[in-house]
């Protein structure tokens, strides 16, 4: 920590020593040479005067700059952890908008236009990835897409069962590389997933 008495205590010295400051070959000291004693007299008082103030406005400076310096700026960390905050708090609507759905499902069916098996494994993957995000949203519970298949009760989601077939197709080219997808499969499975989505009114 600073301490502030010596700095006080130094600056008021060299101040008060008036005496000293002079350039070159002239200094105070020898002000009488060229100036009336009764003069420097009335002057010197005025000067230290003049001093003893100025060395309490730098003292008080010096405290100001230190005591700023020391004081630990707010994180930028804080105000984004709070943004993410209010945010997680909004409600489901307001998370996911209607047209940033539908652009996304239009990105999947992008994939499925293609003649390549790949791109369509691609649009099934997605496609279930988005189902599973709408049924998660919507409160359906489970930690994966299986577990909240089962989860949904009979009369809860009318598109169930072709929602299953188009998962269970899904897993099977996700664990099977050797599986070879045809292009009917892909598209009855990308189907039965946009059923589903417009049942839930996601699209």
């Amino acid at each position: 920590m600073i301490e502030y008495g010596p700095i006080l205590e130094r600056l008021t010295s060299d101040l008060y020593n008036v005496a000293s400051v002079g350039v070159g070959e002239y200094q105070l000291g020898r002000i009488s040479d060229f100036i009336p004693s009764e003069t420097i007299n009335s002057i010197v008082p005025v000067i230290k005067t003049i001093s003893f103030i100025a060395t309490i406005i730098m003292a008080l400076a010096i405290i100001i700059i230190k005591k700023k310096g020391m004081t630990p700026a707010k994180p930028k960390e804080a105000a984004v952890n709070l943004i993410i905050e209010e945010t997680s708090s909004l409600p489901i609507t307001q998370k996911a908008s209607p047209g940033a759905m539908t652009a996304r499902w239009e990105e999947i069916l992008r994939h499925l236009t293609t003649n390549v098996e790949a791109q369509w494994r691609f649009a099934l993957i997605e496609a279930d990835k988005l189902v599973e995000d709408i049924l998660r949203r919507a409160g359906f519970p489970g930690d994966t897409m299986g577990e909240r298949l089962m989860n949904i009760q009979s009369g809860q989601l009318q598109t169930i069962d072709g929602l299953w077939e188009a998962h269970k197709l899904r897993n099977r080219i996700a664990h099977d590389l050797n599986y070879f997808l045809r292009y009917t499969e892909a598209k009855r499975a990308i189907g039965q997933f946009e059923a589903t989505l417009r049942e839930l009114s996601a699209l």
